[in-house]
C-alpha cells in the first residue's frame, strides 16, 4: 500500500511538478530517456491530428456528425465547419506545435545540469506542457490567416522542410559512421569473424535498395526511352553520384596510428537514401506529356485528310508488374513518414553533435558511461552511481536522475530537430507548394517540392563526397605535417 501511495505521489509530481516522467508498471527509466519519450509522444499526437485534418475520409465523416455542427455553432463558425479541417487547419496545428518546440529550444539553451530550473522545465511539468500545447492548438484557430501571411508561412515551411531533409542525411551519415566504427572495432579487437558477414550483408542490402529504386525510377518514368528521355536525366545523375561515392568508399581511411577502415557502409547507406530521394522527387514531379505518334486519315470521298495525334504521359500506368501513379504516391507518403519518424527517434537516442556539449560530457561523465548512454539511452545495466539510484533500482520503478551532474544530450539541438520535423511533416501532408489541393489519400504533383528533394539528394551526395575527400586527402596531410612539427620540436629540445 505505501508503494502504491508513493507511486501515485510520484505521478502527481511528474505531471504538475519537476519530477521526470516514469510509470509504476515499467522498470526504472533514466530521465534523459523518459523525457525524450514524452516529447516523441507529443510529436506523434500532433502528426496524427494533422493527418486526420487533411484526410478526406475523416472530413466527410465529421461533417455528417450533428455534434460537430453544434460545436461549430458554439465557437461562432455557423455553417463553416470546414474552418477546422483541410490544409489551413494543418498549418495551424503544425505551426502551433513548432512554436512549442522552438520556445523550449530557446528556454533550454546551454543548460548544463538537469537540477537547475531550466533543466527541471525540460524534464518535468508534463501536465502543464500538454495544457500549453492544447492551448496553442486552440488559439491558432482564432488567428486570421490572410493570403500574404499564408504565403510567408508556406515559404518558411518549405525552408524548414528542406533543412530537415539535410538533417535526415546528416544523421544517416552519422548512424552509418557509428555502425562502421563500432563493428570495425569489434573486428580489430579480435572479435568474431561474423562481424565481417554483418557488415557485408548490410552493404549488400543497402546497395540492393539503391539498385531497386534506380530500376523503378527508370522503368516507371523513363519509358518509352525515346519519348521520356528527360526523365532519365535525373536518376542517371543520381546514379553517377552514387557510383562516385561508392568508388571513394572502397578506399581505406587511416584513422589512428596504422589502422585503416573502409567507409563502404556509409557510402551504401547514403547511396540508398539518395536514390530514395530521387524516386520520391519523381513521384511528385508533374508528368511530361509528349507526342506518341501522328496518324493521318485520308477521306477519299470528300478528298480531305485528318491528322490524329496521340499523347502519352511519362508516369506509371496501371500494370500488374509496376506500381501505378497513385500507388507510387501512397508508397512515397508512407516511406517518407516512416523515415522521418525513424530519424526523429534516432536523434533522440544519439548524443548531441555539438562539440561543446561533447567536451563538457567528457569532463563530467566517465568515458564508459558516456559511450553507453550515447547508444542506448534506456540501458539499465550500468552500475548505480548514487544512493538514490540504488534505492530506485531496488524499488523497481521510478525515474533515475542521470543528468544531475551534466546533461547527456543538447536540449536545444533536440528541440530544433523536432521543430524542423514538424514543419517537414506539415509540408508533406499539405502537398508542399499546392496546399489547396492537398488530401491525404492523393498527392498532387508540383515543381517546387520536386526540386527541393532532388537538389537535396544531389547536395547530400556531394557533401558526403567532400567529407570522404577530406578524410582521404586533407586529414592525412595534416597528420603528416603535425608529425613533422612534433619531430622538429623534439630535435630542437634535444639540441638544447
Amino acid at each position: 500500500m505505501p508503494a502504491d501511495s508513493n507511486c501515485c505521489v510520484s505521478k502527481l509530481e511528474c505531471c504538475c511538478w519537476k519530477q521526470p516522467f516514469s510509470l509504476c508498471c515499467l522498470p526504472p527509466l533514466k530521465e534523459s530517456c523518459s523525457t525524450r519519450f514524452m516529447y516523441i509522444i507529443f510529436f506523434i499526437i500532433s502528426s496524427a491530428i494533422s493527418c486526420a485534418l487533411v484526410s478526406k475520409t475523416v472530413e466527410e465523416s465529421l461533417l455528417q456528425l450533428p455534434r460537430f455542427g453544434n460545436f461549430c455553432d458554439f465557437v461562432g463558425k455557423e455553417g463553416n465547419c470546414e474552418h477546422f479541417l483541410g490544409h489551413v487547419a494543418v498549418y495551424r496545428i503544425s505551426y502551433a506545435t513548432a512554436l512549442f518546440f522552438l520556445v523550449f529550444a530557446i528556454l533550454t539553451f546551454w543548460v548544463k545540469k538537469s537540477s537547475t530550473f531550466r533543466g527541471n522545465l525540460q524534464n518535468g511539468y508534463w501536465f502543464w506542457k500538454l495544457l500549453i500545447l492544447i492551448c496553442l492548438w486552440s488559439a491558432s484557430y482564432y488567428i486570421p490567416i490572410r493570403e500574404l501571411e499564408f504565403r510567408i508561412l508556406l515559404y518558411v515551411g518549405m525552408t524548414a522542410g528542406g533543412a530537415f531533409i539535410f538533417v535526415q542525411l546528416w544523421l544517416l551519415i552519422d548512424l552509418a559512421a557509428s555502425w562502421n566504427e563500432r563493428w570495425s572495432e569489434k573486428i580489430e579487437s579480435g572479435g568474431s569473424k561474423c562481424w565481417y558477414i554483418v557488415i557485408t550483408l548490410c552493404v549488400l542490402v543497402f546497395y540492393g535498395v539503391t539498385a531497386l529504386f534506380l530500376f523503378i525510377t527508370v522503368v516507371c518514368y523513363g519509358l518509352p526511352f525515346d519519348r521520356c528521355y528527360r526523365n532519365l536525366i535525373y536518376p542517371i545523375v543520381s546514379g553517377l553520384l552514387c557510383f562516385i561515392i561508392t568508388i571513394m568508399g572502397f578506399l581505406p581511411i587511416r584513422t589512428t596510428g596504422q589502422e585503416k577502415r573502409v567507409p563502404l557502409l556509409q557510402a551504401a547507406m547514403v547511396s540508398a537514401y539518395v536514390m530514395f530521394l530521387t524516386w520520391s522527387a519523381m513521384v511528385i514531379k508533374p508528368p511530361d506529356i509528349v507526342n506518341a505518334e501522328v496518324g493521318i486519315t485520308v477521306n477519299d470521298t470528300l478528298g480531305t485528310s485528318t491528322s490524329n495525334t496521340s499523347y502519352i504521359q511519362c508516369q506509371p500506368a496501371k500494370s500488374n508488374y509496376v506500381m501505378s501513379s497513385q500507388q507510387s504516391e501512397l508508397s512515397n507518403a508512407i516511406l517518407s513518414a516512416i523515415i522521418s519518424l525513424a530519424v526523429v527517434l534516432y536523434s533522440c537516442v544519439r548524443i548531441s553533435s555539438d562539440d561543446n556539449v561533447n567536451k563538457r560530457l567528457s569532463r563530467i561523465i566517465p568515458q564508459d558511461e558516456k559511450t553507453r548512454s550515447s547508444i542506448w539511452c534506456c540501458c539499465l545495466d550500468s552500475p548505480a552511481r548514487t544512493p538514490e539510484e540504488t534505492m530506485i533500482r531496488r524499488r523497481g520503478w521510478g525515474a533515475i536522475r542521470n543528468e544531475i551532474e551534466g546533461v547527456r544530450y543538447s536540449y536545444t539541438y533536440f528541440h530544433v530537430t523536432f521543430f524542423l520535423a514538424t514543419l517537414y511533416v506539415m509540408m508533406t501532408l499539405t502537398n508542399w507548394y499546392s496546399p489547396n489541393e492537398a488530401k491525404l489519400e492523393t498527392l498532387n504533383r508540383t515543381w517546387p517540392p520536386f526540386w527541393i528533394k532532388l537538389v537535396s539528394a544531389w547536395s547530400g551526395a556531394l557533401l558526403f563526397s567532400v567529407k570522404l575527400f577530406y578524410k582521404h586527402c586533407v586529414q592525412p596531410a595534416q597528420q603528416r605535417n603535425n608529425g613533422l612539427r612534433n619531430r622538429r620540436g623534439r630535435n630542437i629540445e634535444t639540441q638544447f
